[in-house]
């Protein structure tokens, strides 16, 4: 949560950030009160592991969704992986459909810890991490699971990736690992990362994606030799604390834990929110589904929204010129207590607020502080204002604008 000096003790602010991008989502029908850890799509297929509730299966890219848990043990669900002939889930323990997930096997053969967290899979082998370090793989679906586990770690092991020949694990505090040969050697490949608990770890083409606790989104181009952080060009922060990421061509989604979808079009250079709609900006899960992205949050269900709609949203906002820092007039005036002070924002940038007397007196220093981009309205409590003309005035790092208004009680 963003943190403002408030230098007054007798008036009270509200600040409140409007979303600028309108984007509209739809609920799916996956009940409500459930975390949805992580889903998999492929082909006509998309599947998503609601935590308590077990495995859900969607024909039509995340709209209508299909209980499908005959024969799981557990409905502890954490994790899903489709590999060229069957689907596997993580959670407590591993199990296996050879169907689409119709029907499903307990696959635990040779598993030292069933508190397991992630899949992966290449061509000869399936990977699943659990508790302690602990990595296992299975040259036959699951029948039997060897350990290779990551000697330097006893951090679990959040999420497993593979990029050509590689596989990364991701770990919840000592970072990320890299093996090229399967497991049996690895090395820690954290140079750039400023935090070592991985909350999401994803692959596109050539370039690896981790979200992180608090600190943001990294960007790996060298297989993990380094990492970049684009936590600054983040609007969500400083609460960048990220476990989703999608893609879509060359267009990246990420979840925020408390700030809904966000969109970069430039590979996180710049990024644009699309939550209007959205029934719950706490996001655990982000998976693109044919024409849709899919959002699963913590609690409230599963969401969609056509890809088309937003690129189109998109593409007609990047047509409108980008509006300067603009100082609204505040509403209602004259003013008896509450008034409302709208401001624009372009981008983020540090601000203040501050309100005069018709001599020049500072009065008070309404708002101070790092401000996100968009619109804000500061709600200002001038009930203890005497009747006089008063000035308020918005200074940033290229504008000094002053309005005025009207105590009348």
């Amino acid at each position: 949560m963003k943190t403002y000096r408030f230098l007054l003790p007798l008036f009270s602010i509200l600040v409140f950030n409007v979303n600028t991008i309108n984007a509209q989502w739809t609920q799916s029908n996956v009940p409500n009160g459930y975390w949805i850890w992580g889903m998999a799509a492929k082909d006509t297929n998309l599947y998503a592991a609601v935590w308590t509730k077990g495995v859900y299966r969607s024909n039509d890219d995340g709209l209508i969704w299909t209980e499908m848990n005959n024969g799981l043990t557990s409905l502890e669900v954490k994790c899903i992986e489709i590999t060229d002939s069957c689907v596997f889930t993580a959670g407590w323990g591993v199990s296996r459909s050879d169907d689409q997930g119709e029907n499903w096997t307990e696959v635990n053969n040779g598993l030292i810890s069933l508190y397991t967290y992630s899949l992966a899979h290449n061509e000869m082998y399936t990977f699943v991490g659990s508790l302690g370090g602990l990595v296992f793989y299975s040259a036959n679906d699951g029948e039997l699971w060897n350990p290779i586990p990551i000697n330097e770690t006893d951090k679990s092991i959040i999420e497993l990736v593979v990029m050509d020949s590689m596989l990364f694990a991701g770990t919840d505090g000592s970072g990320i690992f890299r093996t090229s040969d399967n497991g049996a050697h690895w090395e820690s490949v954290n140079n750039g990362l400023t935090n070592l608990q991985i909350l999401s770890l994803e692959v596109s083409g050539t370039t690896l994606y981790a979200g992180t606790y608090w600190d943001g989104f990294f960007i790996s181009t060298d297989y993990g030799e380094s990492w970049v952080n684009s936590a600054n060009n983040l609007p969500v922060a400083p609460d960048n604390t990220i476990y989703g990421i999608a893609f879509d061509d060359s267009n990246i989604f990420v979840g925020f834990n408390s700030g809904g979808v966000y969109i970069s079009q430039d590979n996180g250079a710049s990024w644009q929110g699309i939550n209007s709609g959205l029934g719950s900006t706490s996001i655990h899960s982000l998976e693109v589904s044919g024409p849709n992205l899919v959002a699963g949050t913590w609690g409230n269900g599963i969401w969609l929204r056509p890809l088309s709609e937003i690129y189109n949203f998109l593409d007609v906002q990047s047509k409108i010129p980008a509006p300067d820092i603009a100082l609204g007039q505040n509403y209602p005036n004259p003013v008896k207590s509450i008034t409302t002070m709208p401001i624009y924002l372009p981008y983020k940038t540090d601000i203040s607020i501050k309100l005069f007397d018709n001599t020049g007196r500072t009065i008070a220093v309404i708002a101070e502080g790092n401000f996100t981009p968009g619109e804000h309205k500061i709600v200002f409590n001038g009930s203890f204002l005497p009747n006089g003309v008063y000035y308020y005035t918005l200074s940033s790092d290229k504008l000094i604008e002053t309005k005025s208004f009207v105590v009348l009680k």
